[in-house]
């Protein structure tokens, strides 16, 4: 008998990103959401998103993209200021972003809905679903919102994990990156681990070439950008 942990269709228990976009897909197709959209800023305070995941058409995306309809999008537009779930239905739109909108209509992607992620660890986070025939109910969007919530929180709780697996740094690598970070020399890293310097400059060496980093400012920076390490760990590391 099975005893998983699930939560509005996800696994609590997932244990990689690849299942956790497979679950997600199917919990909101579920609801009549075929089409789904997860983007985020990054920490950069600027209004510019990267996707993360995308199950709307590859022809709709080669076309928004020809014709950069990002700075006309009226849903971009609305998401920057809103606090809660909107409806597209519910977005004004006038020239370019009415023809947008018409053309994202023909190309399948209906009945949009858009949850704001605020608070979100890279800045500004958003799930926008579509291709329904009817609008939601408020109690659908209020499950709508907590599965978008819960997907994103489990995201983040994997994606550490995955960009190290990408990276495919070692845990002594990452050991050493995350001693660096808080000031230690490779004098003091080996003194700390019981090992040579050498080994330890070694370790360094490879996890600045993993990463493609130029020295180990560069490297340090890329790790704490990518969840490898912690700027502020709250006890000494791995210790």
């Amino acid at each position: 008998m099975s005893t998983e942990l699930l939560f509005r269709g996800l696994s609590l228990e997932i244990g990689n990103l690849k299942e956790l976009f497979r679950q997600a897909e199917e919990a909101f197709a579920k609801r009549g959401y075929p089409h789904m959209i997860y983007a985020a800023s990054g920490q950069t305070g600027l209004p510019f998103f990267e996707t993360r995941h995308s199950t709307t058409p590859d022809s709709w995306r080669a076309h928004y993209e020809a014709n950069d309809y990002y700075f006309d999008d009226p849903i971009v537009r609305e998401f920057l200021g809103a606090r809660k779930p909107f409806l597209w239905s519910d977005v004004p739109r006038k020239g370019r972003g009415k023809l947008i909108m018409d053309e994202a209509s023909t190309a399948g992607l209906t009945c949009g809905l858009t949850i704001p992620i605020r608070g979100d660890e890279d800045g500004l986070a958003a799930v926008s679903l579509s291709g329904r025939d009817t609008n939601p109910t408020p109690n659908e969007i209020r499950d709508l919102e907590g599965l978008a919530l819960t997907f994103n929180s489990l995201f983040h709780r994997l994606k550490p994990l995955a960009v190290q697996k990408d990276f495919d740094l070692r845990d002594r690598e990452i050991e050493c990156l995350q001693w660096v970070a808080v000031g230690k020399t490779s004098e003091m890293i080996a003194e700390i681990l019981g090992i040579k310097k050498q080994t330890v400059d070694g370790y360094i060496r490879d996890a600045i070439l993993k990463l493609g980093a130029k020295g180990r400012p560069a490297a340090v920076v890329k790790a704490l950008i990518n969840q490898i390490i912690v700027k502020n760990p709250t006890s000494t590391p791995y210790k």
